[in-house]
């Protein structure tokens, strides 16, 4: 694994936030096969049927919206309204930071300038809220949400690079289609993607790493 900091040169890192600074996947199973059905009459098999469908949607950024209201019998507005409510108080309650998370971007942000770019939540404002109640914002110098602030990644980061100009843009994610979509759009960023060990496609140019500690040798 090479290097990429240069002597005195500020970097501008981004970062996405569920899955690469917090794990807050880990009990959305629990939703769907237990607290789901406490409102909805649907099987233990349907829930994991519903959980895998989730993990599904996430990969290519369907929010519950977009899907819950086709495969949830019975689901109303209201209905929709009091289910996404628990699912987020269950989902916040049970994140948990990423191993290294607060460490790495405490060092990494004395050197460099540290973004957040993340896409929204199903309720307008929560991942901003999120992304401070875990302790994170105090890191970065802009938080973006995508869905709220700017329409597609593309449009956040040509706005980063219009504000920090002439400067090198690495951006760390999770999900290998959100790497994959940004290189169409924005091809001078350098991509990192933070596997979780799972079999994926490499994709030429992109840097796969294990843990967020290997970030500090890549800028130390």
């Amino acid at each position: 694994m090479t290097r990429w900091k240069t002597v005195n040169q500020k970097i501008v890192l981004v970062f996405d936030f569920d899955g690469v600074l917090v794990d807050s996947y880990n009990s959305i199973r629990d939703f769907y096969t237990k607290i789901i059905r406490r409102y909805v009459n649907i099987s233990s098999w349907e829930g994991e049927l519903l959980h895998q469908y989730e993990i599904l949607a996430d990969k290519i950024g369907l929010l519950r919206e977009d899907w819950w209201f086709e495969l949830i019998p019975g689901i109303t507005n209201e209905l929709y309204d009091e289910l996404i409510t628990r699912y987020w108080e269950h989902r916040i309650n049970t994140t948990t930071s990423m191993p290294g998370a607060h460490e790495v971007l405490k060092e990494l942000g004395k050197k460099n300038i540290l973004v957040s770019i993340s896409f929204r939540d199903d309720i307008y404002g929560l991942k901003k809220f999120r992304i401070e109640h875990h302790g994170f914002a105090k890191y970065f110098q802009d938080i973006i949400v995508v869905g709220e602030d700017f329409g597609t990644r593309a449009d956040a980061f040509n706005y980063i690079r219009n504000k920090y100009g002439d400067k090198q843009f690495v951006y760390i994610d999770d999900k290998i289609i959100n790497l994959w979509k940004l290189s169409k759009h924005c091809p001078w960023i350098k991509l990192i993607h933070f596997s979780q060990g799972e079999e994926e496609i490499n994709i030429e140019g992109v840097v796969r790493i294990n843990s967020l500690f290997e970030l500090l040798y890549l800028f130390s």
